[in-house]
């Protein structure tokens, strides 16, 4: 895949998986980026910086 349209997939659907991991229950930030790490199998690599605007 094209490092570019990769970038822009993640992009697409991040808010859709942070939303539906806090649908599961609340978590902390780091939580988040420990999950979508862990459940993405790496693909997923957040910074703070990513994901606290989404918040």
């Amino acid at each position: 895949m094209k490092p570019k349209y990769e970038q822009q997939m993640k992009k697409g659907v991040l808010e859709m998986l942070v939303l539906q991991l806090l649908s599961e229950e609340e978590k902390y930030g780091y939580q988040l980026i420990c999950e979508l790490k862990e459940k993405s199998r790496e693909m997923f690599q957040l910074k703070e910086g990513t994901l606290y605007p989404i918040l």
